[in-house]
């Protein structure tokens, strides 16, 4: 994982992912590997993040380049249709790296549908380049 161009300039690490927040302007959302990420962690993770960005509306790397990682849909559902995410993200990139995660993200682009742009990378520096159209 290269971050050759980022500077963090907040940071802080939760159970199941850190938060940083970038000095160009979006937000990055690291998950761990061997994770479920249920209900209750995507309703805490709203609070979480609304105290960390301070209620602001930025961009999000989502960044799932984990192994053994799932969300069920009623946390893809949340995600989508939540106000208090919704009033947080102006869009999304999701960072995959393998096939199992890409394909929960494409259920997630396709069938949940958020309101806001989302677009799966597998590469960093894509996603990067994408979200910053955003901030």
């Amino acid at each position: 994982m290269s971050n050759q161009n980022s500077e963090i300039i907040k940071k802080q690490a939760y159970e199941k992912y850190d938060l940083e927040l970038d000095a160009r302007g979006f937000l990055w959302i690291k998950h761990r590997s061997n994770i479920t990420f249920e209900l209750l962690d995507a309703q805490k993770q709203e609070k979480e993040i609304a105290e960390f960005i301070n209620n602001n509306t930025l961009p999000f790397l989502i960044d799932v380049r984990v192994q053994n990682w799932n969300a069920p849909k009623e946390v893809r559902d949340f995600h989508s249709t939540s106000p208090g995410i919704l009033s947080l993200k102006n869009s999304e990139a999701i960072l995959v790296n393998n096939l199992g995660i890409r394909i929960l993200a494409n259920f997630y682009n396709k069938i949940n549908q958020p309101p806001n742009p989302t677009k799966i990378f597998n590469n960093e520096e894509d996603a990067i380049q994408w979200i910053l159209n955003f901030t």
